[in-house]
């Protein structure tokens, strides 16, 4: 019995603290369906009988105490593997949200800075292959700290509209799952693709969570783009992104040359940012640099190359150095004499990865 007893009392210890860590974590939950009917119910008191069996645990015996904690996390991951789907689900989800809710408000009492500026991407693309580039290179320039958001707007009224969206939705979470994509899937329906843009653009997020920048595939007639087959409408639709106060990023990657790019090892990748000294290419330079920090770049270099001024190309050099100093990112500057196609194709055919700034 003095063998048993110690070995008994684990168990029934273990039983009684995770039942009072469960009503405990639910309660911090504040899940609508957590509607315990013990009248005396108190979040701090079953927080306090987790930590009595937890410590009467280690007081009986620790060995002991290790062992049955560890047989019970071993049941618990062969049910986890051999069961089917749960009959009743876990708070952990309810959870989270309630954690989102909290530091959306916090964030929302807190003064915005641009310091705390991250990207938060609306990615357009209709075209499956192309979608999982564009989607990658999203993940990219995230940098561990933004969200993407893989938009499909649909033109068309009326109720059949409804079962369009829903297929569509369905084929886009597919889409991601079977690639590992780590985006929010999203399907608008709208009369035309301008109201549609407007309408995401300006509703989309909640509180401080907006979008701020957006992300499309470059204009190919091979395929039927998000934003319209003819180059005016694309260019139209891209002024009503533009005016929507988005940041507008457009990806150009072809095929074979993204297989390339996926062969080769990351610390054998360049970045070229041609710099034009302005808000874009400050903006340039952030995207570089957050790209570094994805593991597929961790170790690619950042070039920097500007058109030479009249002052010099030394106190051109070392303006830039001086800018990239002050936003303490490493990157080799350089000065070219001039920034027309031909030059651009010169210096950085070589790269692995080219921002360019654009007009529309």
């Amino acid at each position: 019995l003095n063998l048993i007893a110690p070995v008994v009392s684990m168990f029934f210890l273990i039983s009684y603290g995770l039942l009072n860590y469960a009503t405990h974590f639910e309660a911090r939950a504040s899940s609508p369906s957590f509607r315990p009917r013990f009248r005396w119910f108190d979040a701090r008191l079953s927080l306090l009988g987790w930590l009595a069996c937890l410590g009467a645990m280690l007081a009986i015996d620790l060995a002991v105490g290790a062992v049955a904690v560890a047989v019970l996390f071993a049941i618990y991951q062969y049910l986890t593997r051999t069961a089917g789907p749960a009959r009743w689900a876990d708070s952990r989800r309810s959870y989270h949200l309630q954690r989102v809710r909290d530091n959306l408000l916090a964030a929302a009492s807190e003064t915005e800075h641009p310091r705390d500026w991250r990207p938060q991407i609306l990615a357009f693309s209709n075209h499956p292959p192309r979608r999982n580039r564009l989607l990658r290179f999203a993940s990219w320039i995230e940098g561990g700290s933004g969200f993407t958001t893989a938009v499909r707007i649909l033109e068309g009224e009326g109720v059949k509209m409804l079962k369009l969206r829903n297929e569509a939705l369905e084929e886009l979470r597919k889409d991601l799952c079977e690639h590992g994509l780590k985006a929010f899937p999203l399907v608008l329906t709208a009369p035309n693709i301008q109201i549609g843009i407007q309408t995401l653009v300006q509703g989309f997020g909640i509180g401080p969570l907006k979008a701020n920048t957006i992300l499309l595939n470059w204009h190919d007639h091979m395929h039927k783009g998000i934003l319209g087959i003819g180059e005016m409408r694309y260019a139209k639709n891209l002024r009503v992104a533009f005016r929507s106060g988005c940041n507008i990023i457009i990806l150009d990657a072809k095929e074979d040359v993204w297989s390339s790019l996926e062969k080769l090892p990351a610390k054998d990748r360049r970045i070229d940012v041609w710099w034009w000294g302005d808000s874009t290419s400050r903006l340039m330079l952030l995207l570089a640099y957050l790209m570094t920090k994805d593991e597929a770049w961790d170790g690619a270099k950042i070039r920097v190359l500007a058109l030479g001024g009249h002052t010099g190309s030394e106190m051109d050099i070392e303006g830039l150095q001086k800018i990239l100093q002050d936003v303490r990112i490493e990157a080799q500057p350089e000065i070219v004499d001039q920034a027309n196609a031909d030059v651009i194709l010169e210096q950085s055919s070589g790269s692995s990865m080219v921002f360019l700034p654009f007009r529309i």
